[in-house]
């Protein structure tokens, strides 16, 4: 493997370099600058951006990394503009060209099907989460083991969160974990297949739900800077519509200041209508549908669109579901007085039901043998209720 000082000579040789031209504000210089309490961890970020910096990487020139009790995050000035962070999609690190394994919380790895400079930066990267300890943190945080071995909870968790409930459940802490610092890479060459792929330097960024999304071009995968008005940290945002659940069970935390809340998919009838099937959520939601309800009658069953709401714009799900409802029902030979009182009783209806399995999940998560995660999952719960009575109740605006 090529040492940082090897790197650093290959970096500063007469000042030149042989590259495409790239903006003022973005540097090449050998590493950002790092302010850390761990002395060896810093040494291997700092080599980490040497590799990535000789590979064509380049960062913001105000960019500055931060390490503390074993946390990273990515820092500029306030009011800094552009482009962040950008590295070659040719430093990504697939996950599934590496065999991978722990021994007491340590992670080990076999990466020699790499080549070379993804070699160098995953075994970077590997020791800088072992010194840090990314993977014994993770086990204590995460309640993957707990759900797995409660089916009850799992049970009512399941209509909640069916796509967490599909891939996270049947991973182990390790692959979990990896999962939660990987990027969805949609190759060129197939796009029908994501790889995930570990991302050197981005993946020191923290999560916001008003974070800046990753830019994905042909050849490179960058971050724009993006702030918030109480510091000068900046964020990511790990996709577009994760609610509280979504982020305790992918990440292991909570965010009090998440505003999204995801309906379950439901099935239940309403006197008149009869059958009302809410889609449950998919992925391609956050990508294309946003959070615009549709609804279409299906033979005789009224089917609703996966139901994504904001509490930062609270009226708008609720207008749209309305109108959307409000046409089936008129198309159906309702008037409008009515099919304005049916679609009133049909939201309703969708809130009540979330809000009950809710509650039993709440219930049921008292089981739970760890405070930490009885309190972590009743928060989101508490939150996600909130939201979703802010965007659905019928006594509301």
């Amino acid at each position: 493997m090529h040492t940082a000082s090897q790197y650093a000579i290959l970096l500063n040789k007469d000042n030149k370099w042989i590259a495409p031209r790239h903006p003022k504000q973005m540097s090449r210089a050998s590493c950002p600058n790092i302010e850390s309490d761990q002395a060896e961890v810093s040494a291997l970020i700092r080599e980490i951006a040497s590799v990535c910096a000789f590979h064509g990487a380049q960062w913001h020139t105000d960019l500055s990394i931060r390490i503390a009790d074993g946390s990273f995050s990515l820092h500029a000035k306030p009011e800094s503009r552009g482009t962040l962070l950008e590295i070659p999609k040719s430093l990504l690190i697939k996950v599934n060209m590496i065999t991978w394994s722990e021994e007491s919380s340590t992670i080990a790895a076999d990466t020699s099907c790499l080549p070379s400079a993804q070699r160098d930066l995953a075994n970077l990267m590997i020791e800088a989460y072992n010194r840090t300890n990314k993977l014994s943190q993770w086990k204590i945080n995460h309640l993957g083991d707990e759900l797995r071995s409660n089916r009850i909870l799992t049970s009512w968790l399941r209509p909640l969160k069916p796509l967490q409930c599909q891939h996270l459940l049947p991973q182990n802490n390790l692959s979990s974990f990896l999962g939660s610092r990987c990027y969805g890479w949609q190759e060129e060459a197939n796009h029908n297949m994501i790889t995930p792929a570990l991302m050197p330097l981005i993946d020191l960024v923290n999560n916001h739900h008003a974070g800046a999304s990753f830019i994905s071009s042909t050849q490179t995968l960058s971050l724009e800077v993006s702030q918030m008005e109480s510091g000068n940290e900046c964020f990511a945002n790990y996709g577009y519509g994760r609610d509280p659940l979504d982020l305790l069970l992918h990440y292991s935390y909570f965010d009090k200041q998440n505003p999204y809340a995801h309906s379950a998919g439901l099935r239940f009838e309403v006197p008149e209508l009869g059958r009302i099937h809410v889609q449950s959520e998919n992925s391609t939601l956050r990508h294309k549908q946003r959070n615009k309800p549709g609804a279409r009658w299906q033979q005789d069953m009224l089917k609703i669109s996966p139901l994504l709401l904001d509490s930062n714009n609270p009226l708008q799900t609720k207008t749209l579901l309305n109108l959307a409802l409000q046409s089936c029902l008129i198309s159906r030979g309702h008037n409008a007085s009515t099919s304005k009182r049916h679609s009133r009783i049909i939201i309703q209806a969708i809130l009540d039901e979330n809000l009950r399995l809710l509650s039993r999940l709440e219930e049921t998560s008292k089981d739970l043998r760890k405070e930490l995660h009885r309190e972590s999952l009743s928060r989101a719960i508490d939150l996600t209720q909130k939201t979703l009575k802010t965007c659905l109740s019928t006594t509301s605006p």
